[in-house]
């Protein structure tokens, strides 16, 4: 698997290539917090082979790991602190370019297609419109799932959500309710530590996942 960098330093990737099937990036991976309606960014900055950014007493690190015809985003939480870290969400943006503008430039993209949080695991796709997919597998349980949508000012004063989806975004932990199937991954503890692997992996169908 190819890897192209849009912004190295901040891991951000520009695309990944495989097997002849291109799937542009362009908005991370990246880490974000939610605290009730408020949504910010979790600056990360290249420590090695880690990108490694702050949250209170939490540090928080992606690794990106090709690993044959996989990239393995390798995100770890360690809360150092004496109180466990509860926001109401901790994001993974996977940073997949989902924006689809304009034909024929939406042929290559990869819109959200199959996104289905277990108990145990996690296990997705996103398709283009000539149907290739990129496979987002976890044997690590994800929390839940959103959707980046574009919005849309309809006057000056009031906003809302458009139909366009920018990506598609993991949340490794999220506050309730959750539906049934989801996993109950509310917080992080005192001194606990949590790993996620997340592995993306290119398919020329779905019928192959």
């Amino acid at each position: 698997m190819m890897l192209e960098y849009k912004d190295i330093e901040r891991g951000v990737l520009g695309s990944i290539e495989d097997g002849g099937i291109h799937v542009p990036f362009g908005r991370g991976p990246s880490l974000y917090v939610k605290n009730g309606r408020d949504n910010s960014p979790i600056e990360l900055i290249r420590e090695g082979n880690a990108y490694v950014g702050v949250l209170g007493d939490a540090l928080l690190s992606i690794m990106h790991e090709v690993r044959g015809r996989f990239l393995d985003l390798v995100v770890r939480i360690e809360n150092r602190g004496d109180e466990a870290l509860s926001p109401t969400a901790i994001g993974l943006r996977l940073g997949v370019d989902s924006y689809m503008d304009s034909y024929p430039e939406w042929n290559g993209k990869f819109f959200p297609t199959f996104l289905r949080c277990e108990r145990t695991h996690f296990t997705g796709y996103m398709s283009s419109p000539l149907g290739a997919c990129l496979g987002i597998v976890s044997r690590d349980p994800i929390a839940s799932w959103e959707l980046d949508y574009n919005t849309v000012s309809y006057t000056a004063d009031i906003s809302d959500f458009g139909h366009r989806i920018y990506t598609a975004s993991l949340l490794l932990i999220c506050a309730e309710p959750l539906p049934e199937r989801h996993p109950r991954i509310v917080c992080i503890g005192a001194h606990e530590t949590r790993e996620w692997r997340i592995s993306l992996f290119t398919l020329a169908s779905s019928q192959d996942f």
